[in-house]
């Protein structure tokens, strides 16, 4: 006869902790995420402004240790904070394409791996090939000012996330982006730490478990759009 007032005061303890900003999952898991991601890109920022320094005293042994930065700490850096970063966009209402600070740092990290990946690490291996057999280092001027635009754009990055500069994307709607299951965001920052581990064990930055923690992501968001949309509302 007491256990219905008592379920119902449970039920609210409940719903006040809820309101109150308890921690749960999906959101201990968005934290996570967003500390990982900040973490990571000061390493990657750090490791860029590191290879500046090696690279800019003209040694053999200085470009040989940038070549080993640059295939170790910096290349995992890079990895795990741009997935992090695309991780939050589709875990969170922020989405990818309805702020256009958002948006700016979406492009500029697309941009940074492009070339990142296609010039930067093959010039760099150049140099440290050269270094390493015929004792001479010759360090493009590029190779110097690409260092130092790559860290400065992150510190550009860090700072539009946290001013925020910009309005919304003109024509996208007003409604927050969906989110998917908290099972999911409470797995991204595991995927994360799987890479992590695949990178150690192999040697090479596949981020294989990080791809299927984004895909289920992005599809969780595509369900929650249609249920959102059955529901009368419009999500861009």
């Amino acid at each position: 006869m007491s256990s219905v007032p008592a379920t119902g005061a449970v039920r609210a303890r409940v719903a006040t902790r809820s309101r109150r900003g308890t921690p749960t999952p999906a959101r201990q898991g968005r934290q996570l995420l967003l500390w990982i991601h900040i973490l990571s890109s000061v390493s990657w920022m750090s490791q860029a402004l590191a290879l500046l320094v090696l690279l800019s005293r003209g040694g053999t042994e200085g470009a040989v240790a940038a070549h080993v930065l640059d295939t170790t700490v910096l290349v995992i850096s890079a990895n795990v904070s741009a997935m992090s970063g695309f991780l939050l966009s589709s875990t969170t209402p922020w989405g990818f394409f309805l702020h256009r600070w958002v948006l700016v740092k979406f492009l500029i990290t697309v941009a940074q791996l492009v070339v990142g990946i296609a010039v930067l690490s093959p010039r760099l291996n150049e140099v440290a090939d050269r270094a390493a057999t015929d004792g001479q280092v010759t360090v493009p001027t590029g190779l110097l000012i690409s260092t130092v635009i790559m860290a400065s754009l992150i510190a550009f990055q860090g700072w539009v996330s946290v001013a925020k500069p910009w309005p919304r994307v003109p024509g996208r709607s007003r409604t927050k982006a969906p989110v998917p299951r908290p099972g999911i965001v409470a797995a991204a920052p595991v995927a994360l730490v799987g890479d992590v581990l695949v990178f150690a064990i192999l040697g090479q930055p596949i981020p294989v478990c990080s791809l299927t923690a984004l895909i289920a992501a992005l599809v969780g968001r595509r369900d929650g759009r249609r249920e959102a949309e059955r529901a009368g509302t419009s999500v861009s």
